[in-house]
């Protein structure tokens, strides 16, 4: 059988196309096989390294869920702690040899309640510098103490701590004989009931000395929650003071 040229072309065009058609489904299967490989490549690693994470988190000692309940707790708890509070706290663990003890009278049964007064002395602008501070502070008639923060003492020779005015800032100390170059946002003005002397004559003093503070170095005062201290929240204290002496007054009848 003869065959012209014209079927033959198309033979071989047929012939070319399958041979093609077969290249791209031979390249595609390989492909196919590689991905496979690869993917179960992969997850072999994967595999592998899932575990050795788990045999390594295994390997490490693993704290007391309450110690690590205790830990969460405390660290929350100095969240909600003052700038002043803050500041005695990390003294504290600092500096553990030194206390500052706020001055009780040492004649009140063990059994009388205390009472807290504060008064902070707050930058109107931004820092109190410490030269001017330290000026003011003397100019009041403020010791420095050993604690490295300042007291009002008694006159009467025993030298008693009525009331004691700390940095709101951390540490709660002061630089005492380097002030220069010292910056603060404000004072802490403190004192606990009872005390050395009558719980009324301890807080005008304190609220005085604050007052004059705040007039000669640009401050304003606030209560202990840092709001504005106002004249219905200078009452409200008087008042605290009052009725603490009388509680006080009640203990020590029992006693």
């Amino acid at each position: 059988m003869n065959m012209d040229s014209g079927t033959l072309r198309l033979i071989l065009i047929g012939i070319g196309i399958l041979f093609l058609i077969a290249i791209y489904y031979w390249d595609r299967l390989n492909r196919k096989d590689a991905r496979e490989q690869a993917r179960q490549k992969l997850e072999a690693e994967l595999d592998e390294a899932d575990e050795s994470s788990i045999e390594s988190a295994f390997a490490k000692p693993v704290g007391d869920p309450d110690e690590l309940s205790l830990g969460q707790l405390d660290s929350s708890l100095d969240d909600d702690l003052s700038p002043f509070d803050r500041a005695f706290s990390a003294t504290d663990e600092q500096e553990p040899q030194e206390e500052i003890h706020l001055e009780v009278d040492e004649t009140s049964p063990l059994d009388v309640p205390h009472l807290i007064l504060q008064i902070h002395l707050l930058h109107r602008g931004d820092w109190f510098d410490g030269e001017p501070l330290e000026r003011a502070l003397s100019a009041a008639g403020l010791q420095p103490g050993k604690m490295k923060v300042y007291h009002r003492l008694t006159g009467d020779g025993s030298r008693r701590v009525v009331y004691t005015v700390a940095n709101l800032a951390e540490p709660g100390t002061f630089p005492l004989g380097q002030m220069g170059g010292f910056k603060t946002p404000g004072l802490a003005f403190f004192a606990q009931l009872p005390g050395p002397q009558d719980g009324q004559a301890i807080f005008n003093d304190m609220l005085k000395t604050a007052e004059q503070l705040a007039a000669r170095l640009g401050g304003e005062l606030h209560d202990q929650s840092r709001s504005v201290l106002t004249r219905q929240t200078i009452e409200h204290m008087r008042e605290q003071i009052i009725e603490h002496g009388r509680k006080v007054r009640l203990a020590r009848s029992k006693g």
